[in-house]
């Protein structure tokens, strides 16, 4: 039966989200991001009185479900969602998203009938339950055809063996052009909610899929319109976050390992100034402002704001120190050029929660962006818990995985 949405039901809900959002402040934005309804005549100037108007609304207007499902999905890893769900006797569930997915027939890619070939993945990799990656390896083949080798995996957590697993989609290796490349990513997110549907056919929420996708250094300065189309709703449905897959090219074993062993080193900075629920805010970061004139190892984070990440040579050096330097997480405007307070503004709403918290946000904001301006937020989110698949000859030698 679906949630009896009653006065004591509502009180349960409202003193959840503020033991989450303990400042108004936060609990607006919480709400601004992920809904469409008008909030402007939810009065209130304290936290408990905004909270309880803005339930009020949800039921009056009938979208409470949506509500209580954003709040538990975006903090699922917390053990007061659990209580909260325990306490609703929750049995609400919204299949729409696989259902959507699994019932695309555009889906072109071959062998779909055989996505299903799972491995135990890596012990280190923890992750929101409901969460999946779409990992999309991509390496260099004809260099002046524009022509490259992908390679794509799943990578999930089964919530009801607690495992992580990894997935393989389709032929696991393929031959794309670069123009063609648009077409080719949506087809494969199709693939993927239809692997997610046979690898866990009742999934007590919907998943959210990050887009991961590594490329080399020097691709990395591509517009992402390049990867999946100006106007492309992968930008504003799911996280498209960038990697560079030079840290994983079995052809490269000198440069991957050093490459790689920096991210980890990068990691352990990241994590020693962001431990579990603490906000992005609190980084070491490094404004592109200054980068001429100081160490990248000393940094956690990056931030441009101006042209220093931007198409071209005259610029592939920029991201080659940013690579080599181990930073796994960077912010710039990969599309047009926003004024400076623009830039920040943005910033400052990315950075203000967790990393789960960022990567929910990122497409919402591109969503924003693609109807109000001519840019596009940059995302390089390097998680060596989600990377491409590297040759087991060379993993002893090469590689070091975090917490391993």
């Amino acid at each position: 039966m679906p949630i009896a949405w009653n006065g004591p039901n509502q009180g349960k809900l409202r003193k959840a989200l503020l033991e989450t959002y303990q400042d108004i402040r936060r609990l607006k934005r919480f709400a601004t991001d992920n809904f469409e309804h008008s909030l402007s005549d939810i009065g209130g100037a304290n936290p408990e009185d905004w909270a309880e108007d803005l339930i009020a609304k949800a039921v009056a207007e009938g979208w409470i479900n949506d509500l209580y499902q954003k709040f538990c999905t975006s903090h699922s890893n917390q053990p007061r969602i659990a209580q909260l769900q325990e306490a609703l006797g929750d049995t609400f569930l919204d299949k729409s998203l696989i259902e959507q997915a699994t019932s695309d027939e555009s889906i072109g890619l071959p062998n779909s009938s055989n996505i299903v070939a799972r491995i135990p993945a890596l012990e280190a990799l923890i992750e929101d339950p409901h969460s999946a990656y779409l990992v999309i390896a991509v390496f260099g083949e004809k260099p002046s055809e524009q022509t490259f080798r992908v390679q794509p995996k799943l990578c999930y957590r089964d919530t009801e063996i607690d495992k992580s697993f990894q997935a393989s989609l389709g032929e696991g290796s393929y031959s794309v052009a670069l123009k063609a490349f648009p077409v080719f990513l949506k087809q494969l997110v199709g693939l993927t909610f239809t692997a997610l549907a046979k690898c866990v056919p009742n999934p007590l929420q919907p998943w959210r899929l990050t887009i991961a996708l590594f490329v080399p250094i020097d691709l990395l300065c591509l517009p992402l319109a390049k990867w999946c189309d100006q106007d492309s709703e992968l930008l504003t449905s799911y996280p498209l976050v960038l990697g560079c897959s030079d840290r994983f090219d079995p052809n490269k074993p000198d440069i991957a390992a050093d490459l790689h062993n920096k991210l980890n080193l990068g990691w352990q900075r990241f994590q020693a100034r962001v431990r579990d629920g603490l906000t992005l805010q609190n980084l070491d970061w490094l404004d592109s402002d200054v980068a001429h004139q100081e160490s990248f190892q000393a940094y956690s984070g990056f931030r441009c704001y101006g042209h220093w990440l931007k198409p071209g040579d005259q610029h592939l050096e920029n991201w080659r120190r940013l690579i080599r330097s181990g930073i796994p997480l960077a912010l710039w405007m990969c599309e047009g050029q926003p004024p400076r307070q623009t830039i920040a503004a943005t910033f400052d709403r990315l950075t203000d929660g967790t990393t789960f918290e960022l990567l929910h946000r990122i497409p919402l904001i591109r969503d924003e962006q693609q109807l109000t301006c001519n840019h596009r937020i940059g995302i390089l989110y390097e998680d060596p818990n989600y990377v491409p698949e590297v040759p087991r000859s060379a993993e002893a030698q090469i590689f070091r995985w975090l917490g391993t």
